[in-house]
């Protein structure tokens, strides 16, 4: 028997982020039908009950995020994926959840950015270099995805 959250939503939404993560561990690419996915998940209950105010709001959030992150992914702070990625979980965060979101993806982020600096690290150390510090990629569609997920189960 499957286990499912809610009425399926949220177990296909976590199953999103969790494709989201390994895309971008394995390739730095986070495809768009995860965030186009992630959007209509959450859009489309509203829209057929006609909760308009919500979908608004919910909008409104998403457009703040998505323009924060061009601007971050201009400065080549984030990609393009991350951005679109942060901008479909706005909608699920509304402005009520977005600084809980946005410090929650931080705190994962900075674990996971020190953790491929540690990896970078061991890797120059065991191919026979000296550990030095330089430019890192860090796959921060993980941080976003892990910084996600609990406004996903929060919504059922």
């Amino acid at each position: 028997m499957p286990i499912l959250i809610g009425d399926g939503r949220a177990t296909v939404a976590l199953l999103m982020l969790l494709a989201a993560m390994v895309s971008d561990l394995r390739h730095r690419l986070i495809p768009d039908w995860i965030a186009i996915g992630l959007s209509v998940l959450f859009l489309l209950p509203y829209l057929l009950s006609g909760r308009w105010p919500v979908i608004g709001e919910a909008i409104v959030a998403a457009a703040v995020v998505f323009f924060a992150g061009v601007l971050f992914f201009r400065f080549g702070w984030v990609g393009g994926g991350d951005v679109k990625l942060m901008s479909a979980l706005a909608l699920w965060a509304g402005p009520g959840g977005l600084l809980q979101f946005a410090l929650l993806t931080s705190l994962v982020g900075g674990g996971v950015s020190l953790a491929c600096l540690g990896w970078g690290i061991f890797r120059r150390w065991r191919d026979g270099g000296a550990p030095a510090l330089g430019r890192i990629e860090v796959p921060y569609g993980v941080a976003i995805a892990l910084g996600g997920a609990p406004l996903i189960l929060a919504t059922f």
